[in-house]
């Protein structure tokens, strides 16, 4: 006769992720946590009179809130992945800036330069905040923003990872990841023809 059933019975235990971790895998929950601190920052510094040492700070606090946040999702994925999550990253959370932006103008606290902002101004104000300003100052842009950093992050990461297997005497394993890569490639390429 069959059995249908073992007699050890073994007990498996799925660890939740934590909260935090739960937040940081989620890309809309990021860039909507990120575009909501980013632009309350920027209404606090529009609103109150303040050096240029203010602004500057405060510019440099919104984008380390920013570049902190993507790294944050970023981390939980494979380098690869960063491709097409950090433009995403970067369009969410200027998605969810202008949002907040939008509201913020409904109240009546948004501010564009030193007048209030209106709604017919909005728009303008929500391109500005995604893509970027025309001219020098393109890289102001939500997704070339966040693209160029996790870029830049990528060839970090792989500096380091190289280093670490190198100084752990895995060069073999370094050379042999290597040459998969490569032939990966070949036969992709072979493929495609």
């Amino acid at each position: 006769m069959a059995r249908y059933f073992p007699r050890d019975n073994v007990a498996w235990h799925l660890e939740e992720p934590r909260v935090l971790r739960k937040l940081t895998l989620s890309l809309p929950a990021m860039a909507v946590i990120a575009g909501l601190l980013v632009r309350l920052i920027r209404v606090g510094v529009s609103g109150i009179t303040v050096s240029w040492w203010g602004v500057f700070g405060a510019i440099a606090l919104g984008l380390i809130v920013l570049l902190t946040t993507a790294t944050a999702h970023l981390g939980n994925y494979p380098v690869k992945q960063w491709l097409w999550r950090a433009p995403l990253f970067g369009l969410a959370e200027g998605a969810a800036e202008a949002g907040v932006s939008a509201l913020l103008t409904v109240i009546g606290v948004e501010r564009v330069g030193s007048t209030r902002a209106h709604l017919s101004d909005w728009p303008s104000m929500a391109t500005d905040t995604i893509v970027g300003t025309p001219g020098l100052a393109f890289l102001d842009g939500r997704i070339v923003m966040v693209s160029l950093f996790a870029l830049v992050l990528a060839g970090v990461v792989q500096v380091v990872r190289y280093l670490l297997l190198r100084s752990e005497n895995r060069d073999h394993t370094a050379v042999a990841i290597h040459e998969e890569h490569e032939r990966q490639e070949q036969a992709a390429s072979h493929h495609a023809d």
